[in-house]
Formats: structure tokens, C-alpha cells, sequence
């Protein structure tokens, strides 16, 4: 069974407060607390909980520690399944080299109101990090549209353009977004996040150019 600075050292290493963890869990913080301190001896059914939650969230649990698991799946979803993913891509990028972000099938012509602000402030502090955007638009979407500088998007003809399902590729993620159910499927996996920057760059070099 895992240990109290497991449970400490795989907060820190999904960037989680006790809050975060006892919320995803179903225990109360107290709880939580009590038990990383060793002030109480949970049983093995908490415990069974806590390393559950932790490793449905990409922790892997190993002899001398954690880490994060080499392939797995996150699904973000409910009412703030959006923010809850852009929350989960700024922590990446904070974390790792990787300073690059691909996107098919973001139509920003259609960001309104909230959703636009979101996506702007969204796109202020991954600027901060050094973090650059590529994006693959319907050729005919107006450049007054766009979040980042027009030299970042390159434009498809509207009968192969689908904006329907999203995908966006960053580090060995490769992630899908679900409209018509609100989730966002992510899938760690280098092989796959390779493949799919290869099929972007092909759109991207055959794609149209904003001036």
C-alpha cells in the first residue's frame, strides 16, 4: 500500500493541494490532512481511494516514489470540463521543454462574449511561458478573429475543414475535444502525439497562408 510521502510527493507531482485531492477523492480535507501528518491510521479502504484518484490522474506509484505513468488517459468533463483542461495544458507547459501547441479544428470565428475572454487571457499567460500557438482555420475565417499573430494560422478549403471535433497536440499528449458530449479525451502517448504532428505539418505546408 502507498505511503504518506507518496501521497505528498504525487500531490506535488500533479501540482494538487490537499483541498484538490480530498474534493476528488470524496473525503473531507481534514481527513487528508490528518493522514499525511500521521495523526490518524486510515484504513486500507481509504487508502485503496486515495491511490486510485491519484493514479486515475496519470500517477504512477513505484518502489522509491511516483511519477507520472508513460501512457494513460485523462477525460475531462461537466461544467467546467474546459477550463479544467486549459488548467491541465498550462500546468505541461509550465513543467516541460516543450513550448509548442498545435490546433486543427479551432474555429475562432465563433468564440463569443466569455469564451473569447477566457481564450485570450488563456493565451497571455502560455505567452509568458514562451509558448507558441499553430493553428489549422477555415481559409475564408477573418484574421479580426484570431488570438495569435495571422503568420501562426494556416487556412483549408471548407469541404475539409471540420470543426466539429477539435484535436490538439502538445508535448506526447495528443487530445480530442468532444462537443457534442462536453468532454476532452487526452492521451499521453509519444508514439501517437508523433504521428499526429506529422499529419499536422502536412496540413500545415499545404495549407493556405494569411497575409
Amino acid at each position: 500500500m502507498i505511503s504518506m510521502s507518496q501521497i505528498k510527493a504525487a500531490r506535488g507531482l500533479l501540482d494538487w493541494s490537499q483541498s484538490v485531492l480530498a474534493d476528488k477523492a470524496a473525503l473531507t480535507q481534514r481527513t487528508l490532512t490528518n493522514i499525511e501528518t500521521g495523526r490518524t491510521r486510515p484504513n486500507i479502504d481509504t487508502l485503496s481511494i486515495i491511490k486510485k484518484t491519484l493514479e486515475d490522474n496519470g500517477v504512477e506509484f513505484i518502489e522509491d516514489g511516483v511519477r507520472h505513468k508513460k501512457h494513460h488517459m485523462d477525460i475531462f468533463k461537466g461544467e467546467t470540463y474546459q477550463a479544467d483542461f486549459m488548467n491541465f495544458l498550462y500546468n505541461i507547459l509550465d513543467s516541460t521543454a516543450t513550448k509548442e501547441v498545435l490546433l486543427n479544428g479551432i474555429n475562432q470565428s465563433l468564440l463569443t462574449g466569455a469564451a473569447r475572454d477566457d481564450v485570450l487571457e488563456y493565451t497571455k499567460k502560455i505567452k509568458k511561458l514562451g509558448v507558441t500557438e499553430r493553428f489549422i482555420v477555415p481559409e475564408g475565417m477573418e484574421q479580426s478573429c484570431m488570438t495569435a499573430d495571422a503568420r501562426n494560422y494556416r487556412g483549408l478549403p471548407p469541404h475539409y475543414f471540420s470543426d466539429t471535433t477539435p484535436i490538439i497536440i502538445f508535448e506526447c499528449y495528443y487530445a480530442v475535444m468532444l462537443f457534442d458530449i462536453q468532454e476532452i479525451w487526452v492521451i499521453k502517448n509519444k508514439a501517437l502525439a508523433d504521428f499526429q504532428r506529422k499529419q499536422f505539418s502536412c496540413l500545415w505546408d499545404n495549407g493556405k497562408i494569411f497575409t
